[in-house]
């Protein structure tokens, strides 16, 4: 169906009725196609309440070098509140709520490679990490270097090398670490801060 401009503004609600039941709507000016009315795309997956509470917030890029306030989100943290966010304890859920929230790529790369071996069920790990960005409302934390060398420094208590790099970066850009391991808060001191 193709309709003038003047004619798009009287019928808007019918030509919108009118796509959403499959018709193809061409607005024209002077008889000439300018624009075109479509479907909007299809609503992704819903978002779990838990995590809707979490996303008033826009994703926004990490400054470089610079500390900020927040939580950076362990691995288990994030996959607990995506599915089962209840059974984290109160102090996790007020800072997952409160956040700004930081997701680190370790994070993803912990996924992937669990994924792969078939030892965590997430469906498909590319579209679990955008899909925890987005519901955690949580900003990417990319690895840096001084992430890397701040593992030097850390005391042996915890074998786990991504728990490991998560507790640097926490210290690097001055973040909480929000966790649900209980060895983490060994490290805890005036420059690391945990909750659990």
């Amino acid at each position: 169906m193709d309709v003038s401009i003047a004619e798009a503004k009287n019928r808007l609600t019918e030509l919108i009725r009118a796509v959403e039941d499959g018709e193809r709507v061409v607005i024209t000016r002077h008889g000439k196609p300018v624009a075109q009315l479509s479907p909007a795309p299809p609503e992704r997956r819903k978002v779990p309440t838990f995590a809707r509470l979490g996303c008033s917030r826009r994703s926004r890029s990490l400054p470089r070098r610079r500390s900020v306030n927040g939580c950076l989100l362990d691995t288990n943290v994030a996959l607990i509140a995506l599915t089962e966010p209840d059974t984290l304890s109160p102090a996790v859920r007020r800072a997952v709520l409160s956040g700004p929230n930081f997701l680190s790529v370790v994070s993803y790369w912990e996924v992937m490679l669990k994924s792969m071996k078939g030892n965590l069920k997430v469906g498909d790990p590319r579209t679990w990490w955008l899909d925890a960005l987005e519901q955690l409302a949580a900003t990417p934390l990319a690895l840096r270097a001084e992430h890397v060398a701040g593992v030097f420094t850390l005391a042996q208590f915890h074998k786990d090398p991504f728990d490991r790099i998560l507790i640097a970066q926490a210290i690097a850009e001055d973040l909480k670490l929000v966790t649900t391991d209980s060895e983490i808060p060994r490290y805890a001191s005036g420059r690391f801060r945990v909750v659990s």
